[in-house]
């Protein structure tokens, strides 16, 4: 192909990849998110920020109770930034959706100079085609969560790994150093490629490596700023009890995981190989790792393996089917390694041709079925329209100082291990302060706990009297100030009559 043939496949591809992060930029958030739960987090957070309470050092949500509601989470980036241009230049947490947007872009454009770097031109243009259609990328390219830019960083940093393999330089590998500590703030899952880092410093220096103060001080810059900050975050935590899943949630395996079911190894390799290798990608990516022979390429498997890892490592959530943005750390070398395969076997007789067409046919089937569904699970979230709608009306029946009380998940899974609860979305969508409680765990005497310390409202479904065995039998002693579908919203202040046991 001509030089201008080629600049336009690669110019309609990045075009493409980029409108693709812009779909939905636009939505704000109500019952259309992916991920409510989680995003509703992060705008709560981006929202006190923009009304002047917290800092960047002591994030702040509503499902606080009755303490300082700061929160225990990664350096909280972009909502941060998000708050500052909501009381800077106005609007609303769509800012998010637009910088999380800008990362995903620029992601994209640090991955093809990733692939045309380290990869044969052909094998470079697949490889960033499958990163720019991945589901998973591009279903959280506009996320209120920091995955997007998570994935710029995670790529820039192994991006400069790679070129100080190249030349040993020495600034190099403290750029790449101080772009993986930038990383694992944004989101501490980044810290699977420091085994990436690990190995190549080893590969190149032996035991040697401990004698080189580069070696010290990039170890110093990737290590000691996430350590400081997870420090930090770890003291809010311990003042308020307050957690995003990070130390009030059990993500990692157990014995039990080996002596039970092992049902989630089925989850965990259904999500990866639907969401990361597109169905027909394990071919593609042996190839791929069979066929490189440069260190820097070389790196890419290591990555990779690195990445899974960690992944099953981390499986009690990883596994879930909520937590498939999860694998998106995957997604990169995964790409990088199916493009090398496909460009390897086309290059070779028309077999290997006509196996890396197929394969890539069957990705591209694989890739559009997973897009349509995260997309449809994105915009037409009809189990939450009916609770959006409630939760909004009931909204003008409650002051705006006032606080409520609602149910969230369960407490513990199915290991009996501890899992976050605070079930968020109502608090974002009412714009209230309040108290969660797991699951099915409530019981008079607790609702009268919770309203002794401030609670004003109890925000229920009718099927907790039913399904909670604290409540069944039991009926409610407070006002009822307004129903709306399965919801119901009680009046905690001026109870009619003392709250009788079941």
């Amino acid at each position: 192909m001509t030089p201008r043939v080629v600049a336009l496949a690669w110019l309609g591809l990045l075009v493409a990849g980029s409108a693709l992060r812009l779909v939905g930029v636009w939505i704000p958030l109500d019952h259309r998110s992916a991920a409510p739960w989680r995003e509703a987090d992060y705008a709560q957070i981006a929202r006190n920020y923009a009304r002047g309470e917290g800092s960047l050092l002591s994030p702040r949500v509503d499902w606080r109770g009755d303490s300082s509601g700061a929160t225990e989470m990664e350096l909280p980036v972009l909502p941060f930034l998000g708050g500052w241009l909501q009381k800077a230049i106005g609007g609303d947490e769509r800012w998010m959706r637009a910088l999380s947007a800008l990362a995903s872009v620029a992601s994209l454009l640090l991955f093809a100079l990733l692939a045309r770097s380290e990869l044969e031109p052909l094998g470079a243009w697949i490889a960033t085609a499958l990163f720019a259609a991945n589901p998973i990328a591009v279903s959280v390219a506009n996320s209120l969560q920091p995955e997007s830019l998570l994935v710029a960083c995670l790529v820039g940093a192994f991006g400069l790994l790679a070129r100080w393999q190249r030349t040993d330089r020495d600034r190099h590998l403290w750029l790449a150093s101080a772009a993986l500590a930038l990383a694992i703030l944004v989101k501490a899952t980044a810290a699977h490629l420091g085994l990436v880092f690990a190995w190549a410093v080893w590969r190149r220096y032996g035991t040697g490596l401990l004698a080189r103060p580069a070696v010290w001080l990039a170890g110093a810059t990737s290590l000691l700023p996430p350590l400081a900050w997870y420090t930090l975050a770890r003291g809010n935590y311990l003042e308020t009890g307050l957690s995003l899943g990070v130390s009030n949630e059990a993500h990692w395996l157990v014995w039990a995981n080996f002596t039970g079911s092992w049902a989630w190894t089925v989850a965990l390799a259904r999500i990866e190989l639907i969401h990361v290798l597109a169905g027909a990608g394990p071919l593609l990516l042996l190839v791929g790792a069979l066929g490189r022979e440069r260190p820097p390429a070389r790196s890419i498997l290591v990555w990779y393996v690195s990445a899974l890892g960690f992944l099953v490592m981390i499986a009690n959530t990883a596994a879930d089917d909520w937590a498939r943005y999860y694998h998106l750390i995957a997604v990169p070398s995964a790409s990088l390694l199916m493009g090398a395969g496909a460009g390897s076997l086309i290059g070779r007789h028309r077999i290997g041709q006509v196996v890396a067409l197929v394969s890539l046919a069957a990705c591209l089937v694989v890739t559009a079925s997973s897009l349509r569904t995260l997309e449809w699970r994105r915009f037409e979230r009809g189990l939450l329209a009916g609770e959006f709608t409630c939760t909004t009306e009931a909204a003008a029946h409650v002051p705006a100082d006032a606080l409520i009380v609602l149910e969230g998940g369960p407490a513990r899974d199915g290991l009996g291990r501890e899992v976050a609860y605070h079930r968020s979305m109502a608090f974002w969508w009412m714009d209230r302060r309040g108290f969660a409680y797991p699951l099915g765990d409530l019981t008079p005497e607790g609702l009268e706990r919770l309203r002794a310390r401030g609670a004003d409202f109890w925000w229920s479904r009718a099927v907790e009297l039913e399904r909670s065995p604290g409540l069944r039998g039991w009926v409610p002693p407070y006002p009822e100030v307004t129903s709306c579908g399965p919801w119901r919203l009680f009046d905690l202040r001026v109870p009619v009559a003392e709250p009788a046991a079941p």
